[in-house]
Formats: structure tokens, C-alpha cells, sequence
């Protein structure tokens, strides 16, 4: 039994105490970009689902043009008057 023991010997047990680069938090994953930077952790950094996250962004951008088209027809009338 000893030498299955052996080949499954993982170096990363010893590691205690690892910390995020960027919250400075104990963590249990840190998240690299395909440039190899490190981005966050598990401590830090969320995940959500594609679909989700698509159909909010449209949300706000509706929100954002609705409030722009405001905002500008605001300006109009303000400039317009003078």
C-alpha cells in the first residue's frame, strides 16, 4: 500500500495559508486570465450564469439609452430656451 501512497503524492498539501494577490484574503482557488495574470480569487470574484449575465446587460442598457435619450432631450429644451 505504500506505493500507491507514493505516486499520488500531491506537493500542494504542504502549502497552508495561501492568500489572494489582489484581496490579500485566505483563499482556496485563484483565478489566472489566458494572459496568466492572476484576477481574483474564490474569496473575491463570483461566477455567474452567461444567459443571466447577457440578459442583465441588455436590461441596463436599455435603462442607460432611456435615461441618455432623457438626459438629452433635457439639454434641448434647457439650451434651447435661451
Amino acid at each position: 500500500m505504500q506505493i500507491a501512497d507514493s505516486w499520488m503524492y500531491n506537493p500542494y498539501e504542504d502549502v497552508e495559508n495561501v492568500h489572494c494577490p489582489i484581496c490579500d484574503e485566505e483563499c482556496e482557488e485563484v483565478y489566472i486570465n489566458r494572459a496568466g495574470d492572476v484576477v481574483g480569487c474564490d474569496v473575491c470574484m463570483s461566477t455567474q450564469d452567461a444567459n443571466e449575465w447577457a440578459y442583465e446587460q441588455s436590461e441596463n442598457a436599455k435603462a442607460e439609452w432611456e435615461d441618455r435619450k432623457f438626459d438629452e432631450y433635457r439639454d434641448r429644451m434647457l439650451f434651447d430656451s435661451e
